[in-house]
């Protein structure tokens, strides 16, 4: 004696009918279980989504984002001053590869000054002094460390959210 299949209820989603289920049915009925597909309440009268949905409508996303903020740094500086520098290296034509470094604190600020660049040796004052416009490559480099450096900085987070979503 076989033993009777039990039924087998198939029950669609929210956003579908009882169409859903349409392959598996006869799989199910053609190895003797009795299927039932019954219709929850308002899809009596859906179609299969082929026949009058678009498939891009089933989901809808979107983001929204609005940032709204002011500020200002005001920041005035002038660096007029003299610098020693060292000859690093002195180039085969003669000219000078010089580099020169200086900090000063002032009010809890550490203002660093660092210079780098090619002087030749016909650009050398009586003096011997160098001024800023005849020395070849320059690279200047002025910064600090200090309470007003540290606030017109942005934060760790900022920058980090900054470089997860840029836009």
């Amino acid at each position: 004696m076989t033993a009777k299949k039990p039924p087998v209820v198939m029950i669609h989603g929210a956003f579908t009918g009882p169409w859903v289920w349409g392959g598996f049915t006869g799989k199910f009925k053609s190895a003797g279980y009795k299927v039932h597909t019954p219709c929850l309440r308002h899809h009596e009268n859906k179609k299969p989504p082929a026949s009058h949905m678009d498939p891009g409508s089933l989901v809808k996303m979107g983001s929204d984002n609005s940032n709204v903020g002011a500020g200002s740094i005001n920041r005035s500086e002038s660096i007029d001053m003299t610098m020693a520098a060292l000859i690093a290296q002195v180039l085969p034509n003669g000219n000078m590869v010089i580099a020169g470094h200086q900090q000063v604190r002032v009010n809890n600020e550490l203002r660093d000054l660092a210079i780098s660049g090619i002087v030749r040796s016909q650009d050398i004052t009586p003096k011997n002094t160098v001024d800023l416009a005849q020395i070849a490559e320059a690279r200047v480099s002025y910064g600090g460390l200090g309470t007003v450096s540290d606030v017109q900085q942005p934060r760790y987070g900022s920058q980090l959210f900054d470089i997860i979503m840029p836009w």
